[in-house]
């Protein structure tokens, strides 16, 4: 699986907070499983530094798995 660096931004896979509404695409999105799975895994125990942004609707910026 490919690693995101520090300066590649993350997904959180909602729409907004409180919105149960979540991206139908986020389980196969770089952004969104590095913030939920992978960074952990390559060692990156918090995001100071790196840029994590809620899901946009018809999202451009998607880096498919």
């Amino acid at each position: 699986m490919k690693k995101l660096s520090k300066s590649d931004w993350r997904c959180v896979g909602f729409y907004s907070l409180g919105d149960p509404e979540s991206c139908p695409e986020r389980d196969t999105c770089m952004r969104y499983l590095a913030f939920k799975r992978y960074d952990r895994l390559h060692g990156i125990n918090n995001y100071r530094g790196i840029s994590v942004f809620m899901a946009v609707k018809n999202c451009k910026d998607k880096i498919q798995v």
